[in-house]
């Protein structure tokens, strides 16, 4: 597996982290569990992104990992 970058982004406002692999694209999100969402692209069905609402709220309280689920469907 070649190397992949990433952004990571946290807004403390909102308590929300968005981590995106690679470029910006299109996507459809699907929640994984609870405020946990999985961003896909469309064409490719690659996973892009993720997206966790109340991160440090709720997020680093209760978690030890995130285990993204596949295949995604709609």
């Amino acid at each position: 597996m070649g190397k992949r970058s990433f952004n990571l982004n946290y807004d403390p406002e909102t308590d929300v982290l968005n981590v995106a692999f690679g470029k910006a694209r299109k996507a459809i999100s699907y929640e994984q569990e609870p405020e946990v969402f999985v961003r896909v692209d469309s064409d490719t069905k690659e996973v892009i992104g993720i997206t966790v609402l109340g991160f440090k709220k709720s997020f680093l309280a209760t978690k030890q990992e995130l285990a993204i689920k596949q295949p995604i469907s709609p």
